[in-house]
């Protein structure tokens, strides 16, 4: 038999990156955020991925990708601190951020919406 609280925890299988860009502008004055070293791990945590699939469009004549993951996370300082700014890495494959809220409010789960960056 198992209590209430226990049979509440979600399992979360994976485990990723949380990283925020550097603040080191080149000499252009602009950070190069396709270079790896410009990137700093703010912390690791644990999740669920769910694949949404992806597709791009056209928004004001730009090319625009769509959310192809939203990210389950379990609800703390960093995970609510989350911007869109920023981005998730999981061994190999790197995910930008589009959006990180607290669906219900209740500061239990966080779901990041991102882009898996090809």
């Amino acid at each position: 038999m198992t209590c209430k609280a226990c049979s509440d925890v979600q399992v979360l299988p994976n485990r990723v990156s949380i990283e925020k860009p550097r603040e080191n502008p080149g000499a252009d004055g602009h950070t190069d955020l396709e270079n790896a070293a410009n990137w700093s791990t703010v912390a690791e945590r644990s999740c669920r991925f769910v694949t949404k699939g992806g597709r791009e469009g056209m928004v004001f004549q730009q090319v625009r990708a769509e959310v192809t993951h939203v990210i389950e996370m379990r609800s703390d300082p960093v995970t609510r601190g989350i911007l869109p700014t920023w981005r998730l890495r999981m061994g190999c494959r790197v995910f930008n951020v589009t959006a990180a809220y607290d669906k219900d409010e209740r500061r239990q789960t966080v779901y990041v919406e991102a882009t898996e960056v090809k």
